[in-house]
């Protein structure tokens, strides 16, 4: 069942078992936990939800142009 945010249970549980060490999946575990969209973390981004979710759960690396972008939304969960 998805809730309201876009994280159905089986992608939090590909999340959590994705490597933590990729910038991908550290940014998945504060959206998640900040409450910040599928959607909404796409739009930031400028890619599509599949490839949010293909990051998330640590299937697909992002290209560099992305990476900068990744760390800055990071920094900016983490500081929230």
């Amino acid at each position: 069942m998805n809730d309201r945010r876009g994280y159905s249970a089986s992608l939090i549980r590909e999340v959590s078992a994705a490597n933590p060490d990729l910038p991908s999946v550290r940014l998945a575990k504060l959206c998640i936990t900040h409450n910040i969209s599928v959607w909404e973390a796409s739009a930031r981004l400028g890619v599509s939800r599949i490839t949010i979710y293909k990051w998330f759960c640590g299937r697909v690396t992002p290209r560099s142009r992305h990476l900068e972008r990744i760390f800055e939304l990071i920094s900016e969960l983490e500081r929230a």
